[in-house]
């Protein structure tokens, strides 16, 4: 994969807002030249992405 640039990770609980929050001054402080971002929780509610709303988040 290096050959293709760099991977890396940060955990997070994307339902706690300071964990958010830590999340995005990461990424400005050490990634700001960041081209691609993967949200891969598992989460999964049966409908087109367009139609979730914030409060499916909490469930």
């Amino acid at each position: 994969m290096s050959q293709n640039g760099e991977a890396w990770g940060i955990t997070a609980d994307l339902a706690n807002r300071d964990d958010v929050r830590r999340v995005q001054d990461t990424l400005a402080a050490e990634h700001a030249d960041t081209t691609l971002l993967v949200n891969s929780a598992g989460f999964f509610i049966p409908k087109a992405f367009l139609d979730y709303e914030g409060a499916d988040y909490d469930t």
